[in-house]
């Protein structure tokens, strides 16, 4: 099967032309194979890019623990820059389908000495307990106090596409990040899990954010993760809509942008290709 590993701001994936060939029998499956760093190619997902039914192209994508993921943003960007690498994207813009809906992908050019850019259309956060899910009678998880082992956490949590657990800290440390993510992650409240974004905010505009994402463990970076942070920041008056998270990989912008039905969250930052390769697949 050939492949290139890609990665968006050190978020890292295995990405597959299904456009020719299809899905695989059992893509969770080859997910733990494929992605595995010490026998696989090493990734954080496993990513195949189709033909669009409603949309021009199509994106599925499995973590590294084989769990189906609904959205990736990070992800997103690698499948423009994949395609558009390729002469396969047509224009500066496409419509991309994922299991949350249709997100449009735009092509942003580079800053003098940086990398080529691209934006995602990441779509409205949603608020609701029941669109996470959570089992809360909250209704809506701002500064709502978490329980966890005894320690309590003020979480906002936010779905954009996938649930997030926000929680701002005065300092990111390596306990918070691989202590707590995990036991907030997988706490009984999030029936489906949570990815959990620890942060620290330099300023009204800037933010340093460290990620654990469920089904994969600490991550370089999250799209959907950043997203959730702006969209949270705003909300609780702590920024003014714009903001540029700074990740272990590096750094992704986001803005709020009004729509008629609401708010979309507009998400950029650079993609690339690292190499191309075949992969054996086990009969």
């Amino acid at each position: 099967m050939r492949f290139t590993k890609m990665q968006g701001t050190g978020n890292d994936f295995v990405v597959v032309d299904a456009i020719h060939s299809g899905l695989p029998a059992d893509p969770g499956r080859l997910a733990l194979s494929i992605c595995d760093r010490k026998f696989g190619v090493g990734a954080d997902g496993l990513v195949f890019i189709g033909r669009g039914t409603d949309g021009d192209f199509r994106m599925d994508i499995w973590n590294a623990d084989g769990s189906r993921a609904a959205m990736c943003g990070n992800a997103s960007r690698c499948v423009g820059a994949w395609l558009w690498d390729r002469g396969l994207a047509a224009g500066e813009s496409f419509s991309l389908e994922t299991e949350t809906g249709l997100r449009n992908l735009r092509r942003v050019a580079a800053e003098s000495g940086g990398d080529r850019e691209y934006e995602v259309d990441m779509g409205a956060p949603r608020w609701s307990d029941s669109c996470l899910p959570a089992v809360s009678s909250a209704g809506k998880m701002i500064e709502y106090p978490l329980d966890v082992g005894g320690r309590i956490f003020s979480i906002n949590c936010v779905s954009m596409g996938n649930p997030h657990c926000v929680v701002f800290a005065d300092e990111l440390t390596d306990a918070l990040v691989t202590e707590w993510g995990p036991r907030i992650e997988r706490h009984p409240i999030f029936p489906d899990r949570a990815n959990v974004e620890f942060v620290r905010l330099v300023s009204r505009t800037e933010a340093r954010v460290r990620v654990w994402e469920r089904g994969c463990g600490e991550t370089f970076a999250c799209g959907t993760g950043a997203s959730a942070v702006c969209a949270v920041s705003a909300e609780l008056g702590k920024s003014d809509g714009s903001l540029d998270c700074f990740m272990t990989g590096g750094r992704l912008r986001l803005r709020l942008e009004p729509r008629s039905n609401g708010q979309t969250v507009l998400m950029s930052g650079p993609a690339r290709a690292v190499f191309d390769g075949d992969y054996f697949l086990e009969a």
